[in-house]
């Protein structure tokens, strides 16, 4: 493509290529318009500042005409009456025939046009905050227009899924999205699971999901662990990065949730929750309650994962051997196993923990094997010291060595603040030392 021709720079910065409109705090006035319009020839980047829906029409003069060498384009509504039926936009034309060099294209609060045709010169695409009530774009209507984007890297919606309308048809397969290497979906449970359905993302692509649970009316007495598979496609065609991953990340943390799966060519797929919907008060009983549901449903959404390395952080006071049983049956190919306890009682989940490696979950049915038959590593952070535990631990190691699935690495990191006794310690870690080949016990210092 020719270089732009050289113009004389007024308020742009002056590049190579022609001139750029960086981001400005700066309203649109009629001046700058002018400016623009005169300009639009030689514009490579055009960052508008927000602007309120009842001033947008002024805008339509500049975006119906032609800029040959625009790749960058922002276009903000910071819209005072989003619920206002009078103030609504409607639908935002964008012309592919306008902008035959956009590659980056930032939409915030506007309803966007999106013939099939829809700009395919794109690499990045950004959707967000769109708070209208109208439902403007057909869900076929998206995926067409974003399989139409052959070479679009990086796609990023975030609370935009008020627009889509899936009342007339639903798209009768994924739209494919080739060369996607990133993507990320800000919004609600249902919208997460409408776009992870229908939209194929690429096995060498990151994917990024952050759930919104404010936004929905949904009681949160149920199995929270619904959650974490509901909001994943069913079939897993759709993300062939899921069946990839081979090491996950489970934490529970005050009132956050994240779960990260990497796959051995260490592309991620990251789900965040924010749980302060959820845990109105903070509550521990609540947390403990949330992090057994996230461990016994692992199995849900990871069924057809080679999970080989997990590791789980939460409050464990409230898993019980059930849900250690459930969660780790769903993981059979486990290698590496790390569990930290952030409760205040570390006893009872810990112990709970030895007792699902050690046995079936019913002791009396014999099709029932010991789970995580590949397990060879174990560390446990944060357990409290207590005589039971320890002979949980020994019971477990015994239990896995007599069925010929011993454990070869066991690490116990016991809490600081208790009060250990070293003769002990020394003691029950050469009894540990009987069924594995490297142990620890203690607190590192």
């Amino acid at each position: 493509m020719a270089a732009a021709p050289e113009q004389e720079n007024l308020m742009f910065t002056e590049t190579t290529d022609g001139l750029a409109l960086p981001y400005t705090d700066e309203p649109i006035t009629f001046p700058l318009l002018l400016a623009l319009g005169l300009k639009t020839e030689t514009i490579t980047t055009l960052n508008l500042p927000p602007i309120p829906a009842t001033d947008l029409a002024i805008l339509m003069p500049l975006i119906h005409k032609r800029m040959p060498f625009l790749e960058e384009l922002s276009i903000a509504c910071d819209n005072p009456f989003p619920f206002d039926p009078l103030c609504s936009p409607g639908k935002f034309p964008l012309l592919a025939s306008h902008f035959p060099s956009l590659k980056t294209l930032r939409v915030s609060g506007l309803a966007v046009s999106m013939a099939s045709n829809f700009i395919p010169t794109l690499r990045h695409l950004e959707l967000k905050d769109y708070t209208g009530e109208e439902c403007y774009l057909l869900l076929p209507e998206f995926m067409a227009a974003m399989e139409g984007c052959l070479e679009l890297e990086t796609l990023e919606i975030r609370n935009y899924g008020r627009i889509f309308s899936t009342d007339t048809e639903r798209p009768e397969r994924p739209a494919i999205l080739r060369s996607l290497r990133k993507l990320v979906i800000e919004d609600s449970p249902a919208v997460l699971s409408l776009l992870t359905t229908f939209l194929y993302v690429p096995p060498t692509a990151d994917v990024h999901l952050i759930v919104d649970m404010a936004d929905t009316s949904r009681e949160y007495d149920y199995d929270f662990g619904d959650t974490f598979a509901y909001v994943l496609p069913d079939d897993t065609r759709t993300l062939p990065l899921l069946p990839e991953i081979t090491a996950i990340e489970v934490n529970l943390i005050e009132n956050t949730y994240q779960f990260v799966g990497e796959t051995p060519l260490h592309n991620k797929l990251i789900i965040d929750i924010d749980m302060d919907a959820v845990i109105k008060e903070s509550s521990p009983t609540k947390r403990a309650e949330l992090f057994d549901s996230t461990v016994r449903n692992l199995g849900l959404a990871l069924h057809d994962s080679p999970v080989m390395v997990a590791s789980l952080t939460g409050d464990l006071s409230g898993v019980t051997r059930e849900s250690w049983h459930r969660g780790l049956r769903g993981l059979p190919r486990l290698m590496k196993l790390q569990v930290v306890d952030t409760g205040t009682n570390g006893g009872d989940g810990m112990r709970a923990f030895f007792e699902a490696l050690a046995s079936p979950l019913e002791a009396t049915d014999e099709k029932q094997k010991i789970v995580c038959l590949s397990l060879d590593a174990v560390a446990v952070r944060g357990a409290t010291y207590s005589r039971s535990l320890m002979e949980e631990i020994g019971k477990c190691l015994r239990r896995r060595a007599e069925e010929g699935v011993e454990v070869q690495s066991l690490w116990v990191e016991l809490r600081s603040e208790d009060a250990l006794d070293r003769a002990e310690l020394a003691k029950v870690q050469t009894e540990f030392s009987e069924f594995v080949d490297a142990c620890f016990v203690g607190v590192p210092e």
